[in-house]
Parts: C-alpha cells; structure tokens; sequence
C-alpha cells in the first residue's frame, strides 16, 4: 500500500469511526442533557426593574446629603452613577454629556445640540436639557444649570467618574470642590 493510500485510508477510518460513536453517543446523552434542562428553573423570574419612585428616593437622599455637607449640586458623567440616580445610560464621549443633580429641584442635562432630540427620548427624571452648540461652552450651561436651580456660589459635588478636564473647567467657572 502506498503512503497515500494509507493516510487517506487512516484519516477515513477515523472520520467514520468518530462519527459513529458521536451518534450512538449523542441519543443518550442528549435524553440526559434534556432531562437536566427541564429541572432548571428561571434565576430572573421574580427580578423587578428599578423603579421611577426608587430612582427619586435615590435623588432625594443624595439632596438631603448635599443640603447637610453644604453642596449646592452633583454633576454626573455618563456611567453607572447617571443610571443610578436617572435610569439614562449613554455612551462617553469628547462631547460633554451630563445630568446635574441640584440640591433643590429637578434633575437637567447638558447634552451637544445635535443629541438633544436622542437625549429627550430618554428621559425618565427630569425634563429639563441645556443644549450647547459646537461654538459654544458645555461648562457655561452646566454652570446655568446651578444657576437656575437658586445655587450662586457654593461646592459642587463631582461625580468619581468625571473627566479631569470637566472639572477644571468647571471650577473655571467659580465653583468650589
């Protein structure tokens, strides 16, 4: 027999061989794996989504906190301390996107213009968006943002998740840490 032959003959014999065992194999076990599968139960049945009312709780404390400490706001960077308190999840980016939350009012937003429509949709806290075009300062409208709120000097509370360069530029504005 030449090489050839053999290996192909070889390889040949395995191949049958290895599929024949899988299918003898695979009834029995699949009749197993099925009977496994039917005694598994849901882990995520009885889970209830955040709700609004927790998520003003959750606001309403952080405000009780900032009045006791002195603050006169929070502001939020997109992440998991924006969900947290607003339920908005949103993507980083160069453009400043954040949620400010005032020591008395409502929560409101600074987005980029162009993300304004995409960032009212949604909204689920607060209502209110300060939109800022691209020749214009982000800092200036989260500085109007405190303003609005009664706020016209004061600490503001930074969120751990804020870029550096956010909060120089914030504390450019006259705001204390």
């Amino acid at each position: 027999m030449k090489r050839r032959n053999f290996i192909q003959a070889s390889a040949l014999g395995v191949g049958t061989s290895l599929f024949a065992g899988s299918s003898a194999f695979a009834g029995s076990k699949s009749t197993m794996f099925d009977f496994q599968l039917d005694q598994l139960t849901s882990c995520v049945a009885d889970i209830v989504p955040i709700s609004i009312a927790e998520r003003k709780s959750r606001i309403s404390k952080a405000q009780r906190l900032m009045e006791e400490k002195g603050f006169r706001a929070i502001v939020l960077d997109s992440g998991t301390s924006m969900n947290y308190f607003t339920g908005m999840t949103w993507g980083q980016s160069e453009r400043p996107m954040v949620a400010v939350i005032p020591a008395k009012g409502e929560v409101s937003y600074v987005c980029p213009k162009f993300e304004q429509d995409r960032l009212e949709e949604r909204i689920i806290i607060g209502s209110d968006v300060y939109p800022w075009e691209e020749d214009e300062s982000p800092y200036e409208q989260i500085k109007q943002v405190i303003l609005d709120s009664g706020a016209t000097s004061g600490k503001i509370g930074i969120e751990e998740r804020v870029r550096f360069f956010y909060r120089r530029r914030i504390a450019a504005s006259g705001y204390q840490f």
